[in-house]
């Protein structure tokens, strides 16, 4: 058994995804070789996987039980992000075939190198497709014989192989920032869209400074219907006329449901002798009843129904009551209400006739304002120049469905396009942005799209 991977594997930055992999040959004829880690340990946030590939984003700081390349008090900061730390992990792999006739250990290195302490957010849409949209393309995306298993690159790491989701990356590299600057930034040029799924193309990815192929991908080509994708559409427009701006709008209303009775209230059955039924409101503990001889007082108690007479005789066990203890106010929130501290209105505006597109570019541009951005995260098939050009590809409205090995995107774009799968029956419609990580939160979470009238 010999080895072809060399012992540096080289360097990655902290935070960065890693494409590292080792390989090993065989003797023995078709053998497929299986990988494990023997000893010494792998950056934080790399795994080793059975196939050989390093998979996962190494991780510059601690999270909860996993661990971190560094450990900062809150009153550090590097010099302006201009200081950069290297870090060498060394760590031995062996190398088994299938059938266990024999095992090669081997050491290898890989050096992390942390620029700064600027931790980057990216951020997505996805959309919430009905059951049977959701089956039909489960079933297109896991079909071998359009997606070829011999030819997927990365196969069991999660960031590339085949794409069971249908996620867009709308931006990368985003500094990184509480969950509310993003909730903000949406104030503006965002709203519910609707986006059309149009025609199959592939890209390749080369590493930085080489023309060496990486991988390659075969996407779905997305269109905005409200922009160019020159980036010069105007972020605002005047219409002719607008709905007159009111002072006395409310955002939250208490009114949710008419068929909502006894709302923040308790309802009482009463069940007389002859089983007949009486459904009554009362507030409290307590229930009036009002009769031709007088009024009564009744008293539940466990159940039992007692009456007190108007001549403070008590009559006990009349009936029994079932308590049904109402809905609580419900409040329905209106979210075209502007706010004071908005500053997408002036002051002197009479009616909102200033309205802000929300096209993909508007969007990007927005979310450009929350901070400063890492271009290096954009994906590596977006930061290549495409056969024929000599322009990065850059950000582009795509859904990326496999990531293939060199010399195969053809061929899978092909077999795409010749399955019966129909993808103008999938209803891209997004109404909110899918953030990957925010300050305290390595989680994704979402941020809905608000409805303001002043976003078309």
């Amino acid at each position: 058994m010999g080895d072809v991977t060399a012992t540096n594997l080289g360097s990655i930055k902290a935070n960065y995804i890693s494409t590292f992999k080792v390989e090993a040959t065989s003797t023995v004829p078709d053998a497929k070789m299986k990988y494990f880690l023997t000893s010494g340990e792998l950056p934080p946030g790399l795994v080793l996987s059975i196939n050989g590939e390093i998979i996962g984003t190494v991780r510059q700081f601690s999270s909860g039980n996993s661990g971190g390349l560094t450990f900062f008090e809150d009153n550090l900061t590097f010099d302006g992000d201009t200081t950069s730390i290297d870090r060498v992990f060394t760590f031995t792999i062996t190398a088994r075939d299938r059938y266990g006739f024999s095992a090669v250990p081997k050491t290898f290195s890989i050096s992390v190198i942390v620029e700064g302490s600027t931790l980057y957010s990216n951020l997505y849409v996805q959309p919430s497709l009905q059951s049977t949209q959701r089956d039909a393309f489960k079933t297109f995306i896991s079909d071998p014989n359009i997606f070829n298993p011999a030819s997927v690159y990365r196969e069991t790491d999660s960031t590339f192989g085949v794409q069971k989701k249908l996620r867009m990356l709308i931006y990368a590299g985003i500094e990184r920032k509480t969950i509310d600057h993003y909730v903000s930034a949406t104030a503006s040029n965002h709203k519910r869209k609707k986006y059309r799924l149009g025609e199959i193309k592939t890209a390749v990815a080369k590493y930085p400074g080489t023309h060496d192929i990486a991988y390659e991908v075969v996407y779905i080509n997305v269109i905005d219907p409200m922009d160019d994708g020159s980036g010069k559409v105007p972020k605002t427009i005047l219409t002719p006329e607008g709905q007159k701006l009111l002072i006395n709008h409310t955002q939250i209303e208490v009114n949710d449901d008419s068929t909502k009775l006894n709302v923040g209230g308790s309802s009482y059955t009463i069940f007389l002798q002859n089983n007949e039924a009486i459904s009554t409101q009362a507030i409290g503990e307590d229930l009036q009843i009002y009769a031709r001889a007088g009024r009564l007082f009744l008293d539940v108690i466990n159940g039992t129904l007692s009456v007190t007479l108007v001549d403070g005789s008590t009559v006990l066990n009349v009936g029994t009551v079932s308590i049904n203890n109402a809905d609580p106010f419900r409040f329905r929130p209106k979210n075209g209400v502007i706010k004071v501290d908005t500053n997408l209105i002036l002051t002197n505006t009479l009616h909102n006739n200033l309205k802000y597109l929300s096209n993909t570019s508007n969007m990007r541009n927005t979310i450009k304002g929350i901070g400063n951005t890492a271009s290096e995260f954009l994906p590596l098939w977006m930061r290549t120049a495409q056969e024929g050009t000599i322009q990065q590809l850059g950000y582009i409205t795509a859904i990326p469905l496999c990531y293939c090995k060199t010399g195969t995107s053809q061929t899978i774009a092909s077999a795409v396009k010749n399955s019966s799968f129909d993808f103008s029956q999938l209803n891209f419609e997004i109404d909110r942005y899918i953030v990957d990580n925010t300050t305290g939160n390595d989680t994704e979470q979402y941020v809905l799209f608000p409805d303001y009238d002043y976003n078309i």
